[in-house]
């Protein structure tokens, strides 16, 4: 008996969920090749401004161009990949309904996404952090949650676990110590921007305000790859270079500033994870489903330091990696829309003394950070490699799609 699936999900566009959609793909293919009778029908959807894949020479992307299309026939399962609203997700689709979601960084979600949650036959998440998000919401709101929420863990691909040297794309940077700052701006000024790239960068120059030998690479993009993207992300962090910099206006003697823009292949992500410019990936994140960038710089060798809290930790070996003390804050009041955005949720706010001692600390000495490093990419690869995943997507996604 043949089981008719129809996967609902943003699998062309470079977002998070987009990737987090290609993941799921990636293992209903693998599941159809290991001998399982399905018919699966793809239809991609959106992600806010992101831009979408058109490159078949992948032969993923290529796989999932062949199976976009709906019939006209009623399925058996859906799955529904995106964030849990009345709008996103589809409780008709088919006689079986199973969201995918990241959910939201905060600690607490719009309780409408509750009653969404509720209507659906089954929720998988990646992380603890995100299912305890749902779960605290439920206990704020006194709104019980009647569907069982799984957490599946997200894959690193196999090319970030390469050891063979790649020709390296910042050799020509003139400073030869440079903290990675990877992720797109989500916000027009410090207090609205989850991923926090605006202190994140504040905090170097802070730290090193008369080395003009550290350097800072930014790969960042506000979701497209245009020109005009890259012209307003270049704008965004001179605003935030020049609004920390005044006391050495002059004197040209700080960090210097480096931009990267544009989509990337996993080979060139991975070789500049692997440049030796790059001495540690930085991020103040306010909160992170799974914080991939994070882990696959990881997976590549390079220490990692970051908030201590989120679902990246999850990810992460313990001790192996320098964690940024962290509180739970309250979200600005300008940032409550009552949509995404709920009043009385919080995100984590590193405490930016210590975080100015730890990269300092780094930069002085960050011999057995490299050493934990090392050790930190054998436990990603063993943990999360595509085939230790599958494994929970077999216990879990599996029964729910053929049992």
């Amino acid at each position: 008996m043949t089981t008719k699936i129809l996967l609902m999900a943003p699998v062309l566009t470079q977002s998070g969920y987009g990737e987090h959609s290609r993941q799921v793909v990636r293992y209903l293919f693998d599941l159809i090749d290991r001998g399982a009778n399905i018919a699966l029908d793809i239809w991609p959807i959106g992600c806010g401004p992101t831009q979408n894949y058109v490159n078949t020479s992948n032969p993923l992307i290529k796989r999932i161009y062949e199976n976009c299309k709906r019939r006209e026939f009623e399925y058996d399962v859906s799955i529904q990949i995106q964030m849990p609203t009345p709008k996103e997700w589809n409780p008709a689709l088919a006689k079986k309904n199973i969201g995918i979601t990241a959910g939201i960084e905060t600690d607490l979600c719009n309780p409408t996404w509750l009653d969404t949650i509720n209507r659906m036959s089954h929720v998988i998440v990646p992380s603890e952090y995100s299912k305890a998000t749902f779960t605290k919401s439920s206990e704020r709101f006194m709104k019980e949650i009647t569907t069982p929420i799984s957490v599946v863990h997200e894959f690193v691909n196999e090319e970030y676990f390469k050891k063979d040297v790649l020709i390296d794309p910042l050799a020509a940077l003139p400073t030869n110590f440079n903290f990675l700052v990877f992720g797109q701006i989500t916000g027009n000024d410090k207090d609205k921007d989850r991923k926090n790239l605006f202190t994140t960068i504040q905090a170097i120059y802070a730290a090193f305000r008369n080395e003009g030998s550290i350097g800072v690479v930014v790969k960042a993009n506000l979701g497209r790859e245009t020109e005009l993207d890259k012209h307003y992300v270049k704008e965004v962090l001179g605003q935030v270079k020049e609004s920390v910099c005044d006391y050495t206006r002059g004197q040209g003697n700080q960090p210097q500033l480096y931009c990267l823009h544009g989509m990337m292949n996993q080979q060139e992500l991975r070789a500049i994870y692997q440049s030796k410019k790059i001495k540690a990936l930085l991020t103040t994140t306010r909160g992170e489903a799974v914080g991939l960038p994070i882990v696959e710089a990881a997976a590549c060798g390079l220490p990692v330091i970051a908030t201590d809290k989120g679902g990246h930790t999850e990810y992460l070996a313990d001790k192996k990696w320098i964690g940024l003390p962290s509180t739970l804050t309250a979200i600005p009041q300008s940032k409550v829309d009552n949509e995404l955005f709920v009043q009385d949720a919080k995100w984590f706010e590193v405490n930016l003394e210590e975080t100015l001692h730890s990269l300092v600390r780094f930069q002085k000495n960050n011999v057995k950070p490299r050493e934990w490093a090392k050790e930190q990419a054998a436990f990603i690869e063993e943990k999360f490699s595509f085939e230790a995943i599958r494994k929970e997507f077999d216990q879990v996604l599996k029964p729910l799609l053929l049992g």
